[in-house]
């Protein structure tokens, strides 16, 4: 039902982005922004928004993703927390893509994307490897 892109070109477009960590909804723009000339993506909606600390369970945002179309999550978490994990799974809980970074700043799929071959309710998963405190994502399609 989905399968990964991969696309060298994209794994840096977002590494010169810096991040207040102050305002994290403009932060996880400006983070899935620096990559929108060079993957051609568009946002699927709105920021969305939490808070976790490293003892929580993971945190899951479902989304429709739809046949013939990739996907990618941006991330971004506030100043107490260390290490932000971002996981994209299909609806029978399968990872997918995974962030592949040890900071408070993810991207899913650093150097791609998460394309799926059937309409699906995907979910995006957030954990938290370390600290605490609020968070932002975005889905970003083709």
């Amino acid at each position: 039902m989905a399968t990964t892109k991969r696309v060298e070109s994209w794994s840096g477009c977002h590494r010169g982005y810096k991040a207040t960590r102050k305002d994290l909804a403009r932060d996880v723009t400006g983070l899935a922004k620096a990559c929108e000339s060079v993957t051609k993506m568009k946002p699927t909606g709105k920021v969305l928004t939490g808070k976790q600390a490293d003892q929580d369970r993971p945190q899951a945002f479902p989304f429709d993703a739809r046949a013939g179309h990739c996907y990618r999550v941006y991330a971004q978490a506030g100043e107490g927390i260390k290490d932000l994990d971002v996981a994209v799974e299909d609806s029978a809980g399968v990872a997918i893509g995974e962030d592949s970074t040890d900071d408070p700043s993810a991207v899913v799929l650093d150097d791609g994307a998460v394309c799926f071959t059937k309409d699906d309710r995907a979910s995006v998963v957030i954990s938290v490897g370390m600290g605490s405190g609020q968070y932002a994502i975005q889905i970003w399609a083709d």
